[in-house]
């Protein structure tokens, strides 16, 4: 097998996916027997009629606001990591441009830290930690 092939890396990077979800399945349930469980309902209980309808957000207890922070974020880390892949260096073309480019990145993020949901009704660390 040549390492250097773009299929081996996309099986790697897949690989790397699948490995990642199904741990994180087993350290979400309480017990191996639940684990198995949750696994099977993966493939079992899934329908593409609860993401047409809503029912799947509301399930997780998300809006469609969510949803779209969520894709718009993705969507920023598979540029990212496909222009890191090409040797593009992210920072010096940022770091580059104007000031004002500059400016509007550091607000930006700054309204994602001030403005994220944080409150009485937030539970971030009930998700962060999971079981543990």
């Amino acid at each position: 097998i040549k390492r250097e092939n773009k299929a081996y890396g996309i099986f790697q990077t897949v690989r790397t996916i699948l490995l990642v979800c199904i741990g994180m399945l087993i350290f979400r349930a309480s017990s191996l027997h639940e684990a198995l469980l949750m696994f099977r309902g993966v493939f079992t209980s899934f329908s593409l009629k609860s993401i047409a309808d809503g029912s799947l957000l509301k399930a997780v207890g998300m809006q469609e606001a969510d949803l779209a922070v969520i894709i718009s974020g993705l969507l920023v880390i598979i540029v990212v990591g496909v222009l890191r892949e090409k040797g593009v260096d992210i920072r010096k073309k940022i770091l580059s441009r104007h000031l004002y480019v500059f400016i509007t990145l550091f607000v930006l993020m700054l309204a994602i830290i001030i403005l994220g949901k944080y409150g009485a009704d937030s539970q971030g660390s009930a998700f962060l930690y999971g079981q543990f």
